[in-house]
């Protein structure tokens, strides 16, 4: 089949036939894709275009539109274009393919001089900090891929080119968060035969609470994810303390009270839904009538409710750009879009920005500003512990047609929204 096909083409080009048929050039006998003219496979070789000097190139006389050639002055490959009637280079981006690497890590033992970097807590999410050096012994240069497989919640990971011959030293970056307090034995394995090697890492729990681990509120037993932003600790989740009452009553708004009981409210007054959304909570319950910027209010012990300047301070950490602190509505660059959650299940599309790289995780919890509830998978909002005026507070919203965020104070200190704590 091949000697037929190759012995077809070189009549074709020989004689100059105009033909309308597909044409295959393959060791398999399959026929040529549906959609092209000349269908081209190998596993070991690769197509020649012309190859020629620039004199050449330039010597071409009325070149058709799309023609190329490879240049061999300048190693670069070149495409006519007949609209701008000159030859355009063809741009790619810096590198090129790397051979694999020849080299060993063991064959089995223990690695060469490993060390452990960083401490490994229990539940709390692995850090640049925390990695693992071991030895290798480079022969022939080239790339190299080194992994472990994911033991107890985390796992080990490096990859790059060796340009130096001999014993190097390979930096694996950790991630994951492990789960239990033990000692864990990783098998290393690296790529292109080069063998395993294995290390330990032993897990311990912090006597005190480090930001980045799940936070148990001993009031009711609930547990909150929490993350660090810069030099601040928040809660990865929006607070569900306390007892739900239905948010309204003969079509009026049911307030929330000095009671001695926190009471929230839950979207479409569904308790369930302030298990993935969190409550919302009138200013004054939320601050627990009291006043003061920064309070406790209904956070935990070590917590407090943050106050507009520290929102601020997390808009400018997370930010591409300068967040003015003095702006109200709409603000910021792309702040809103890295503190939501990124896809469609707890946001409608479009959900403009969302990335969560900053693992605030925000979810499209609604507005229940109202009597009723309203906008959920459209819209979310936290109240500040600062006042607008006695009957106004601050608050912070994201929307899910915006990557910024919003400053507000339109509302009552009657509105229902979620609440955030921060870590003091």
């Amino acid at each position: 089949m091949k000697t037929l096909k190759l012995f077809f083409v070189a009549i074709i080009l020989i004689s100059g036939i105009n033909l309308t048929a597909q044409i295959s050039i393959n060791t398999d006998g399959s026929d040529a894709d549906p959609t092209s003219m000349l269908d081209i496979k190998s596993s070991d070789k690769g197509l020649l275009i012309p190859r020629m000097t620039t004199a050449e190139i330039e010597a071409i006389y009325l070149p058709a539109d799309g023609l190329q050639v490879y240049n061999t002055d300048n190693g670069k490959l070149y495409i006519f274009v007949l609209g701008d009637f000159e030859w355009k280079e063809v741009s790619y981006t810096p590198g090129n393919i790397q051979p694999n690497a020849t080299y060993t890590i063991g064959t089995g033992g223990s690695c060469d001089n490993t060390v452990v970097h960083g401490v490994y807590y229990v539940s709390v999410v692995l850090k640049s900090y925390n990695y693992v050096t071991i030895e290798v012994n480079v022969s022939t240069l080239g790339q190299y891929t080194l992994t472990t497989d994911t033991i107890n919640g985390y796992s080990f990971y490096a990859s790059g080119v060796f340009t130096t011959a001999g014993v190097q030293t390979v930096d694996l970056a950790g991630s994951g968060i492990p789960v239990a307090e033990q000692t864990d034995i990783f098998t290393v394995t690296a790529n292109n035969n080069g063998g395993t090697c294995s290390f330990s890492v032993t897990t311990q729990v912090s006597a005190t609470f480090l930001c980045g681990m799940d936070f148990l509120d001993p009031r009711d037993g609930q547990w909150y994810s929490t993350v660090e932003i810069g030099s601040q600790c928040w809660m990865a989740e929006n607070m569900n303390i306390g007892v739900m009452i239905d948010k309204e009553t003969g079509g009026y708004t049911n307030h929330q009270t000095d009671n001695g009981i926190i009471e929230k409210y839950c979207y479409d007054n569904i308790p369930d839904s302030c298990d993935v959304y969190g409550g919302f909570y009138q200013w004054n319950e939320m601050m627990q009538y009291v006043t003061i910027e920064g309070s406790q209010g209904i956070c935990p012990t070590g917590w407090h409710i943050a106050s507009d300047l520290e929102w601020c301070t997390l808009e400018n950490e997370v930010d591409s750009g300068t967040v003015s602190c003095s702006t109200t509505g709409f603000r910021g660059t792309d702040v809103g879009g890295n503190l939501k959650e990124d896809g469609i299940n707890h946001w409608n599309t479009p959900n403009t920005g969302a990335t969560n790289s900053s693992g605030f995780s925000a979810l499209g919890a609604g507005s229940a500003t109202g009597y009723l509830f309203d906008f959920i998978g459209e819209h979310c909002s936290w109240w500040t512990s600062t006042e607008y005026n006695e009957t106004r507070a601050y608050y912070r919203y994201l929307v899910n047609w915006s990557a910024q965020i919003g400053q507000g104070y339109y509302g009552t200190k009657t509105g229902g929204h979620n609440v955030r704590c921060l870590k003091n």
